[in-house]
């Protein structure tokens, strides 16, 4: 009645034993590492889009890692630091023989007392190609190298493949640095003037598009393990279509006026060129083709588009690196 208290509901004490073979059915909410992996693309381009706040706040284990690196790298070898700078130059004594000596070529436009115009220039394009393709090649295999660190729920992929990244510009700046001291010691060359204010910017535009490159073959190689065997391949193409160990101009290779502008619009070749028109001090400007401005500024739009390509495409697939490593 009035005066009388609801009926209390009876609460279990003890849950029944479970009959043998039976597995009773639990209700659990999936979370964001359990959940089916398909990405939405708003989800794809909030994860693109909070990509450097995300690396500024890791800053401090990007720098772990990245001395980490640098320190296996050299530790225990003779040479220490001058090992970026052998196979540059290597191939500075093969290819220089080559066609040089053998084949004859000549830089366009450099002065008869710039004797080694041609040989800074063969040296600068290696030393960059070098730290290219020494960073993609270790960042391919980045991720299945630290699949350790894949599963933890709080460690940031993408640093695996920017670790390698970093250090591939860390020796691309020692060696940049040693070739103006040599330049500067010799005076076979003039050392660069106002060039020498695009450096930063070729640093970041170079990273930039390296970096976007790394992401998308580490997230490919995951899934695909010929990703370096491919990427292998594809650097040995890229080598030799590059203006590397040869000088893109008519005056030097009639026949390549039909292929110049495609040549002209690589990435590649507008980085390169752009190191060497500070390394050599913009000379001789027929031999370059380009001002280190120009180079930049062609450079900007390809290396915005390469990160934000291989960030997406990184974000994609990352929910089932942690399956497949």
């Amino acid at each position: 009645m009035g005066g009388e208290s609801p009926p209390s509901m009876a609460v279990p004490t003890h849950i029944p034993a479970a009959r043998p073979g039976h597995v009773p059915s639990v209700d659990v909410a999936l979370g964001p590492w359990t959940e089916p992996a398909r990405p939405s693309f708003a989800r794809v381009l909030w994860q693109v889009l909070r990509t450097p706040g995300n690396l500024w706040r890791s800053r401090d284990l990007v720098g772990t890692c990245l001395g980490r690196d640098l320190s296996g790298r050299f530790r225990g070898t003779m040479l220490g630091w001058l090992w970026p700078l052998v196979q540059p130059g290597l191939l500075l004594v093969v290819y220089g023989f080559v066609f040089a000596e053998l084949l004859g070529v000549r830089m366009p436009g450099a002065a008869a007392q710039l004797q080694a115009s041609y040989g800074l220039y063969l040296f600068s394009g290696a030393l960059v190609w070098s730290a290219f393709a020494e960073s993609l090649t270790r960042a391919t295999t980045s991720l299945v190298d630290g699949r350790h660190l894949i599963g933890k729920l709080t460690f940031p992929a993408e640093v695996l493949p920017l670790t390698p990244v970093l250090g591939g510009m860390v020796t691309l700046a020692f060696g940049a640095t040693v070739t103006l001291a040599v330049t500067a010691a010799t005076g076979l060359h003039p050392l660069p003037g106002a060039e020498l204010a695009w450096v930063p910017v070729l640093f970041a535009l170079g990273g930039l598009f390296t970096y976007g490159l790394a992401l998308l073959c580490a997230a490919a190689h995951i899934h695909l393990r010929d990703t370096r065997e491919v990427m292998a391949c594809l650097l040995t193409v890229l080598m030799f279509a590059t203006p590397i160990f040869w000088v893109p101009s008519a005056e030097v290779m009639p026949s390549i006026g039909p292929w110049l502008d495609w040549i002209q619009a690589s990435p590649l070749y507008l980085w390169i060129t752009g190191w060497r028109g500070v390394l050599m001090g913009g000379q001789p400007t027929e031999a370059l083709g380009m001002g280190v401005a120009e180079c930049c500024a062609r450079l900007a739009p390809w290396s915005v588009a390469s990160a934000f390509l291989g960030r997406a495409v990184f974000a994609a697939l990352q929910r089932g690196f942690a399956d497949e490593v």
